[in-house]
């Protein structure tokens, strides 16, 4: 379901109320599906758009300096020698109004993947949906290969790194807390749990340091006092070096 409501960014999600998917040949909405391709030495999750499928975004209004990027993928059927295209594209909100092409290209086993970035400030002042359309050139609709929708984001152009950086992150969360908890469940962290807790203050003891100055005994605690008397240490140089790294934090 897409909502009315018109945003101004969009990033892809598993949250399936940001998007939706159409099928050709049918008019009930299709589920969407991920599948996970590989990309830059890593797998990836993505959107999988058979042909004759299109996914549709939410309703944006649109403004000047505005941007979609994409990544896109495939898997591709051992059966199809014959590739296939994608189109990405404009849906005005209004139905007297023709769907633009904002870009088209071939995709197959020859050029597995494309990325892009398309300027949107043309539409500026318009309304209306996003789209990334699967199809075949010569409309076969037995081919079994798939467009794999890595990243897509749309919004404005100094938002698009941070969006990208968005993309699945549900996903990516949770891949990590399970990743996490599988490492600290290796047995060499077997013993962990008959360490933890046996040690107290007690089982410390007090820093000893050699004395610097006249009434200094070796075996003195290091205290703050003690510190601000060696020859090295001025407070006013550690006070400028917190403000320093504060400008970084």
């Amino acid at each position: 379901m897409i909502t009315a409501d018109a945003i101004n960014e969009f990033f892809l999600s598993e949250d399936v109320a940001n998007f939706a998917v159409k099928d050709e040949r049918s008019a009930v909405a299709a589920k969407p599906r991920w599948v996970s391709v590989p990309r830059f030495d890593n797998f990836h999750l993505a959107l999988s758009l058979g042909v004759g499928q299109t996914a549709v975004g939410p309703v944006m209004q649109f403004y000047a300096d505005m941007s979609m990027s994409c990544e896109l993928g495939t898997k591709i059927a051992e059966k199809d020698t014959e590739g296939f295209s994608f189109q990405a594209f404009f849906e005005p909100d209004d139905a007297e109004l023709k769907r633009i092409i904002l870009l088209e290209g071939p995709i197959g086993r020859d050029n597995p993947e494309s990325n892009f970035t398309v300027d949107l400030s043309f539409l500026r002042g318009r309304r209306g949906n996003l789209g990334l359309r699967c199809f075949s050139p010569s409309d076969r609709r037995d081919l079994e290969s798939k467009l794999a929708v890595v990243n897509w984001v749309a919004g404005p152009n100094d938002r698009i790194s941070l969006l990208t950086a968005r993309c699945h992150r549900s996903r990516r969360i949770k891949t990590t807390i399970q990743c996490f908890n599988a490492a600290y469940d290796h047995a060499m962290y077997a013993h962990r749990g008959a360490t933890d807790g046996q040690e107290d203050a007690s089982s410390f003891s007090l820093l000893q340091k050699q004395a610097f100055g006249p009434g200094r005994k070796s075996e003195d605690p290091i205290t703050v006092e003690s510190l601000l008397n060696l020859p090295s240490a001025k407070l006013w140089k550690a006070t400028t070096f917190i403000a320093t790294q504060t400008e970084y934090w």
